[in-house]
């Protein structure tokens, strides 16, 4: 899979996963995903977890990144 299908594929995400990308492409492999790090298209967020690199992590997308890795949450 290229990095501008991935992105197109998930073009509603602020964060996606590895599972994610494997139901798309079950030939997926892992290391496109530390190649795209280094040329700076996708960021770690945590293990199995990325966001694109043009994504603006301001409050709400914060909170919605913590919702999605740990769900339910809430900020009190």
């Amino acid at each position: 899979m290229k990095f501008l299908d991935l992105k197109e594929a998930l073009k509603g995400y602020t964060l996606f996963s590895v599972q994610e990308i494997k139901k798309m492409d079950p030939t997926f492999h892992r290391r496109r995903l530390s190649e795209w790090q280094e040329k700076g298209y996708i960021k770690k967020i945590i293990r199995s977890y990325y966001v694109f690199s043009d994504v603006e992590l301001d409050e709400p997308v914060l909170f919605e990144i913590a919702n999605r890795i740990h769900q339910p949450s809430y900020i009190s």
